[in-house]
């Protein structure tokens, strides 16, 4: 019976306890006129109270056991805190109750209970009104608290915007106009390429390019409507070429034309004779009138017939157009704002070199394109070093002789092994010093070998 009670009450139960066949065991205790002591601590857990009777059960399994009190699942620290205010379990000599210090004030308090009832309740009423109120004190003390750091914090804001000494009213606007224009950056400048390309690089007719620009600038002013004016002054100006276009040209005695590479050496003439100088359209120079005159004028240069030479004149064109932007691509770490390989034919796959005063780093990867083969080329210098020359490539093309031709680079390759020979570190015997670079014996020959030649462009980086 006391281990059936203190199993009630929370102590530990043997899996013995479960009758033999059964897959759990059940013990339930009634207790009848109840402590009226126990009554706050169901009221806290929401639990019915019954001065009169209270029905405690627990049921252990195997592997669990679970506890209710008046029919309602309760935790074991419940169980503990009950326990203590209904029974006291002991033997001679023991106690649980008396010794614990916490049930001290209740056994004093119980003397004497009939004449003091009043006054104990009345003291424990105004103890609760004191602690309510004392959480209400260090509640407004820290909403207090709170107030004066808002305050500190608004008296900083304030200071910010009086040190700020704004003057503009309209500057959150202009802020974020900006912010929308930085945030399509890159739509913008994929726009501005394209028109640079455009009016710079493309073969076909200014009309045409201008009405191309004329589209991305009307995009761009959606995300910058400071582009309105330029919208503007490109369909005014596209319309006056247009008109430009539209005039006949004749031979007549009040017309002549005057073709020169430097205008301001005719200047003088224009103004001597009072000449009204018109700006024509690739497409009007394109007229038999003017084709003949420019042709005695500038004559077309002849191409080289070796597909090298071709390259290398194609190359040469291009760094002359674009040396200054290519110095600028140097300026920073990052290669990728370059706007003319993917246009360019002869740069779309074209190898590099870069040249530093001590060593030369090549990227010569035929199926990248010129910047993948930069940026490879860039990773291979060592820190901090300086680069003094860009070396671009043409193609690569069989050499057909021992003897390699003038200005030309040589290049070998022969299973995993491959070099490189620059034009300017040719020798008198190429082919075994370019074997010899290459880790092989120079007097070693195998049909496998190949050579091929190449020719250069160099462009100085400052």
């Amino acid at each position: 019976m006391i281990n059936a009670i203190d199993i009630i009450f929370g102590a530990k139960a043997k899996k013995e306890i479960i009758k033999t066949g059964a897959s759990k065991a059940f013990i339930e205790l009634t207790l009848c006129d109840i402590n009226q002591s126990t009554k706050s601590i169901f009221e806290e857990n929401e639990i019915d109270y019954d001065s009169n009777e209270i029905i405690i059960s627990k049921e252990v399994s195997e592997t669990s056991s679970r506890s209710r009190v008046n029919g309602v699942l309760v935790t074991q620290d419940f169980i503990k805190l009950l326990r203590e205010k209904l029974i006291d379990i002991h033997s001679q000599h023991q106690t649980y109750t008396y010794i614990q210090p916490k049930f001290h004030i209740s056994l004093l308090d119980s003397f004497a209970n009939d004449i003091h009832k009043n006054l104990l309740q009345e003291y424990k009423t105004t103890f609760k009104t004191y602690n309510e109120t004392l959480k209400l004190y260090e509640k407004a003390k820290e909403n207090c608290s709170q107030t004066q750091d808002k305050i500190e914090f608004l008296k900083f804001q304030i200071k910010e915007i009086e040190d700020a000494e704004i003057t503009n009213l309209n500057e959150d606007t202009e802020l974020e106009k900006e912010l929308d224009i930085l945030s399509n950056a890159q739509i913008l400048k994929e726009l501005t390429y394209s028109s640079y390309w455009q009016i710079y690089g493309n073969d076909g007719n200014i009309i045409d390019a201008l009405n191309d620009i004329k589209v991305n600038i009307t995009k761009a002013t959606n995300y910058d409507d400071s582009l309105n004016s330029t919208q503007e002054a490109l369909i005014d100006a596209l319309e006056n070429l247009k008109e430009v276009l539209d005039l006949q040209t004749s031979t007549t005695a009040s017309a002549c034309v005057i073709v020169s590479s430097n205008f301001d050496k005719i200047k003088p003439i224009i103004k001597e004779q009072k000449l009204r100088p018109l700006s024509l359209s690739k497409q009007t120079l394109k007229h038999s009138a003017f084709n003949t005159l420019l042709e005695k004028t500038f004559p077309t240069p002849k191409l080289p017939s070796n597909k090298l030479d071709q390259e290398q004149l194609a190359l040469q064109r291009f760094a002359k157009d674009h040396q200054q932007t290519i110095q600028k691509l140097f300026s920073s770490p990052y290669v990728f704002d370059f706007p003319f390989s993917e246009q360019n034919t002869i740069l779309k796959n074209a190898n590099l070199c870069l040249k530093t005063k001590s060593n030369i780093y090549c990227s010569l990867d035929s199926e990248l394109s010129f910047i993948q083969n930069l940026i490879n080329a860039k990773n291979k210098l060592p820190k901090n070093s300086t680069i003094q020359k860009l070396i671009l490539l043409t193609s690569f093309q069989p050499l057909n002789s021992t003897t390699l031709p003038k200005d030309s680079g040589l290049f070998f390759t022969f299973q995993s092994r491959n070099a490189i020979l620059l034009p300017f570190e040719i020798t008198s015997n190429p082919i075994q010093t370019i074997k010899q670079k290459a880790g092989i014996n120079p007097a070693h020959t195998n049909n496998l070998m190949q050579f091929y030649q190449f020719k250069t462009v160099e462009i100085d980086i400052k």
